[in-house]
């Protein structure tokens, strides 16, 4: 008997530790699941849409680029702002990709409730920089204003190394690279127009998945100045963790670099949604299909989100109060709260380096300077 109380009280003990952990932690899997249970689905706006987000607001005259836009969290994006008077360029792949989000969009407007949306397309590859190039030239010469620059296309989960056109790791290449180069194109532009019309914001879609970038545990130590992860480096989740973080340290050296000027910038984790970004691999498939479905058992709530309260937190990126300078407050939004800031903060240590958000720019440059001398 007395053993039995003292393997129930060391039993006791352990859950108790491992409890705590997890409780605390912000890195790796232990914080995802964390995050999973003490805040996705529960924040203020945790049920919200973006259009709720977006009620009372009116953007006319202003412009916004959206990547991604032909499909899932773009594509709600953009016809959200669209439906409060901003003149959206919708950023795909492919002309068809373009062209039929940009019907779909203008279709599922109410016949006579909005007869001014202001849509246009333009095609787009981040898996290349010669195409991302392209494209910011075209649109500057088009262009005399952009007051929202929304970073949103991704991949997820490629489950083989697979590499860009220019060579660069697929994941960090479209994720990360892509993005950073059409926002280096377009910094010219977004500062003129914050200095003309008083600001301009640059709004980075990241995800909570970022926490993965040290590692399943949390005890690896990324060197930002060595990326992209080498074929006998990589993981799928570890390179989309990777990928997403720099999302995150991208905006905050953008922060630093942009003081002054007007120009704000701000990422964000949309909340746990299944959209076309599971297709890459089995596991996030059976992610969303079978281990969402029992962690919602277990914990006797919802977890996921549907693509318009998903893009919610974009909203309030674009719409919302945000700091200038290089600070990290409300650098990273999760249902468009702090998630630096609030009780059991679901954003890694690494997401706040300055060090770190240095050593990616500069290595971010290498990259691209390298890739276009070779193209």
């Amino acid at each position: 008997m007395a053993v039995g109380r003292l393997l129930l009280i060391l039993m006791v003990v352990v859950f108790g530790i491992v409890f705590e952990v997890v409780r605390r932690s912000t890195e790796g899997f232990p914080a995802f699941v964390k995050n999973l249970y003490y805040w996705e689905m529960t924040g203020e706006y945790a049920i919200s849409t973006a259009a709720d987000i977006a009620a009372g607001h009116n953007l006319v005259g202003k412009v916004a680029l959206v990547t991604g836009a032909n499909s899932g969290l773009g594509k709600e994006t953009a016809r959200v702002l669209s439906t409060i008077g901003c003149r959206v360029v919708l950023a795909c792949r492919s002309k068809a990709k373009c062209d039929k989000a940009k019907a779909e969009i203008e279709a599922s407007e109410p016949r006579g409730a909005r007869t001014d949306l202001s849509l246009s397309t333009a095609v787009m590859d981040l898996n290349s920089l010669k195409s991302v190039g392209k494209f910011a030239e075209d649109f500057l010469s088009r262009e005399k204003r952009l007051d929202l620059l929304i970073n949103n296309a991704g991949i997820m989960d490629i489950p083989t190394f697979e590499t860009t056109e220019d060579g660069i790791e697929k994941q960090f290449g479209v994720n990360h690279i892509g993005h950073f180069h059409l926002t280096d194109l377009l910094l010219g532009l977004l500062k003129a127009t914050a200095k003309q019309h008083g600001s301009a914001r640059i709004v980075s879609l990241s995800s909570q998945a970022h926490q993965f970038a040290s590692g399943p545990l949390g005890t690896m130590d990324v060197d930002f100045s060595a990326l992209p992860l080498k074929p006998d480096e990589y993981d799928g989740g570890l390179a989309y963790g990777v990928s997403k973080v720099s999302n995150i340290l991208f905006s905050l050296e953008l922060r630093k670099r942009l003081a002054g000027t007007g120009v704000l910038a701000v990422a964000g984790h949309p909340g746990i949604i299944k959209t076309g970004l599971a297709q890459y691999s089995q596991g996030s498939t059976d992610f969303y299909d079978k281990a969402i479905p029992f962690m919602e058992s277990v914990m006797g709530k919802s977890i996921m989100k549907s693509i318009p309260q998903g893009t919610s937190t974009t909203m309030c990126m674009a719409l919302h109060d945000l700091p200038q300078g290089p600070t990290t407050d409300r650098l990273f939004l999760t249902d468009c709260m702090d998630g630096g800031a609030f009780p059991l903060r679901m954003s890694t240590r690494v997401a706040f380096d300055k060090a770190k958000a240095t050593q990616l720019w500069t290595r971010s440059e290498q990259l691209v300077q390298t890739a276009l001398k070779k193209a």
